[in-house]
């Protein structure tokens, strides 16, 4: 559902940057369970419509998550310089 309101805040004209976490991240694997097909292929489409995705790189570790889609940025681990920097800029953040 986080990836559809993402969708739709994006169609809006909204900048959307999406952060995966824990087992999140695994919609962002090439090689992903089945069952997050739709999920997948959702946060494909929020991507090729230049939506930014940033995964915990712990959390892909801890998947065994070893083959990103294309785009998708890997936060260092336990610093997340990238979310940090973006949470100390945004007015707005939605947590699902």
């Amino acid at each position: 559902m986080g990836i559809q309101h993402a969708k739709a805040f994006q169609s809006a004209g909204k900048e959307v940057i999406v952060f995966l976490d824990v087992d999140g991240v695994r919609i962002a694997d090439e090689d992903r369970p089945t069952a997050l097909t739709v999920q997948h292929e959702a946060l494909k489409e929020f991507l090729n419509n230049g939506g930014r995705v940033i995964a915990c790189e712990h959390c892909i570790g801890s998947f065994d998550v070893d083959n990103l889609l294309r785009g998708v940025e890997v936060d260092p681990h336990p610093y997340m310089p990238k979310i940090q920097k973006i949470l100390s800029e945004v007015d707005v953040v939605l947590d699902y």
